[in-house]
């Protein structure tokens, strides 16, 4: 993998790379992004570009699974068409740093693209390196993609009875009430 840059590319940051029909890789200058095409994966050559996205422009898949980082990855043949769907799959590896993650499991990363038809995030299978902080997949069309890991929450108690749950942050308190039964209740009206 490439250098990993202390900071990430600022959203709207692009690189693009031509990628002939024996394949070839283009990562981001950050080093966050890698997408190896092997050869055949293209019937032609392309110029492929990946442009860095601000997290906030799409909703994350749900609440629990705030993103990362998000990209755009485009392709076009040499006469600027654009080309989504690929011959074989193209591997896609993303790099974080220590600062990426903070706060959140690297464990739970987890890789999702953009289904423009149905305008919702879509799961895509990956493997997650955790002592390198990679999270690669194999794809074998572009969109807007991004990674996701769940926040890390502290469970433990924070006071005799109070805990907060794992996902949502909801918290709820447990206290004892002793409810007393009386048979009759005398109000004095004065």
């Amino acid at each position: 993998l490439p250098l990993l840059r202390e900071r990430p590319d600022s959203p709207g940051r692009s690189d693009a790379a031509v990628v002939g029909t024996s394949g070839g890789r283009v990562a981001s200058a950050d080093g966050r992004v890698v997408v190896d095409f092997p050869a055949g994966a293209a019937r032609v050559p392309l110029t492929v570009r990946i442009t860095r996205r601000n997290e906030h422009e799409l909703p994350s898949p749900s609440p629990d699974k705030p993103f990362v980082a998000m990209w755009q990855f485009d392709a076009t043949d040499p006469a600027g068409a654009p080309m989504r769907l690929f011959e074989t799959t193209i591997t896609i590896t993303m790099h974080f740093g220590g600062d990426d993650l903070i706060g959140r499991n690297p464990a739970t990363l987890a890789y999702w693209t953009f289904d423009e038809q149905s305008q919702q995030w879509v799961a895509v299978p990956g493997t997650v390196d955790t002592q390198r902080q990679t999270l690669t997949v194999s794809v074998n069309h572009f969109s807007s993609q991004a990674a996701t890991a769940d926040n890390v929450v502290n469970m433990a108690t924070l006071f005799s009875g109070l805990n907060v749950g794992p996902h949502g942050g909801n918290a709820n308190l447990r206290l004892p009430l002793a409810i007393l039964s009386c048979s009759a209740i005398a109000f004095a009206a004065t």
